[in-house]
């Protein structure tokens, strides 16, 4: 098939270290929108959500919830500064290469991710990416739909029929380092684990492994 080739990146884990949601409230902390006792709080909350006490959604809503405090201008200012100051200087170099080198070749780069549109959407204008496709969030910083598994193939299906040029999937590649990528991962014809947890290293054997890291 002609079409485009397109290259998919998870972020969390697969361009940067850990999971951005917990560096966005220490952030918050920082610049006084917390209390240092909210972590507390916090923690507790993410214990809930592995032990599967309350659903993904509904952690992260609980987490972003500080957000409602904050008029729309102030939000749109916390959320930037926080990805150009705090997300930014973190990422793999290898992954920013990877990115630069799949955006100079004149494909289409996808960031893909489960952590919250609400700041993600920023890093549309940081990185040589198209388009970002994370959890949608509302002003309130409430989260409905968590985006992960079929959620991610749904998404990046839905972007690639509003393309004026159709993807050459079997051509593409796509990175991530978790299972929950695997299934948006095997829509391309090149899926690439990067530092991949146990059980994605499990269920995605055979793919093709890369480490990246400072």
């Amino acid at each position: 098939m002609d079409g485009r080739k397109a290259a998919i990146f998870d972020f969390d884990g697969t361009l940067i270290a850990g999971d951005s949601i917990v560096r966005f409230i220490r952030y918050a902390v920082r610049r006084g929108h917390l209390s240092p006792l909210a972590l507390v709080g916090q923690a507790f909350n993410a214990w809930r959500g592995v032990r599967g006490r309350i659903t993904p959604e509904e952690g992260k809503s609980r987490a972003l919830a500080f957000l409602s405090r904050m008029d729309a201008a102030r939000q749109e200012t916390f959320c930037r500064e926080f990805c150009r100051d705090e997300l930014m200087p973190h990422l793999y170099p290898q992954g920013l290469e990877r990115l630069q080198a799949h955006a100079n070749a004149g494909h289409a780069v996808l960031l893909v991710s489960a952590s919250p549109d609400i700041y993600m959407r920023h890093l549309a204008q940081l990185l040589p990416v198209e388009a970002v496709l994370a959890t949608p969030t509302d002003a309130h910083g409430r989260v409905t739909r968590n985006n992960r598994d079929g959620e991610k193939v749904q998404r990046v299906l839905a972007w690639a029929a509003q393309q004026p040029i159709d993807i050459d999937w079997q051509a593409s590649c796509a990175y991530g380092d978790s299972a929950h990528d695997l299934p948006v991962m095997r829509l391309t014809g090149h899926p690439v684990m990067i530092n991949p947890k146990p059980a994605m290293r499990r269920i995605g054997q055979g793919l093709p492994e890369e480490n990246w890291g400072k």
